[in-house]
């Protein structure tokens, strides 16, 4: 929270994950649980291409479209259309959510939110696999990079075998709707565990 008592926070990646939890986040507004000292900003580069209809929060209509200046203009939230990628950009914000699906760019948030004691919530999937990491008091940023493994490529929220067999799985929908939860305990400074992990 800020000095004025506002969470600025960054929701960067509104694909599998964040498009779903976009929407929650409008629901919650609408249900007065998410008030106006909150302020909600979307991030993301990429446009909606037909293979994310199947498992992403878009319809045809939206295709061709940047997913945050679209999920931006249906929920009313701010949107930004370009790649974060310096931690300058993170400047205006003091809570950051990360729906990415790129090692880099997590580490990028890991290192500034751990520079800055900004909070964090990092959400995860991978078909049935989800995994959730958050800010506490006892978060290590070593033991948390080691959390971020693989080839350092993008991947998507869904594994490309069951995609190519037609199987598409709920894991980045259930991230998002616990994502939702996390950030709703944090504006009411619930405290968080500082790691949630599952396979359905």
């Amino acid at each position: 929270m800020n000095e004025t008592g506002t969470y600025k926070i960054l929701i960067v990646g509104c694909g599998g994950i964040g498009s779903f939890l976009a929407r929650e986040l409008n629901r919650l507004i609408l249900n007065g649980q998410i008030t106006e000292k909150t302020e909600i900003t979307l991030a993301d580069f990429d446009i909606v291409e037909l293979k994310n209809i199947k498992y992403q929060n878009f319809t045809t209509n939206d295709l061709n479209r940047n997913k945050a200046e679209k999920l931006g203009d249906k929920y009313l939230f701010d949107y930004i259309k370009t790649e974060i990628k310096t931690e300058k950009e993170l400047e205006p914000y003091n809570f950051i959510v990360s729906c990415v699906d790129n090692v880099e760019t997590r580490k990028l948030f890991l290192n500034d939110c751990s520079k800055t004691g900004k909070y964090f919530i990092d959400l995860r999937a991978e078909g049935r696999a989800i995994a959730i990491f958050t800010k506490t008091d006892t978060s290590n940023k070593e033991e948390l990079l080691k959390t971020l493994t693989g080839d350092g490529k993008s991947h998507s929220c869904q594994l490309d075998y069951e995609l190519e067999q037609g199987i598409i799985q709920n894991g980045n929908v259930i991230t998002a709707l616990i994502g939702s939860q996390l950030i709703l305990n944090k504006l009411r400074e619930e405290k968080n565990n500082e790691r949630y992990m599952f396979y359905f």
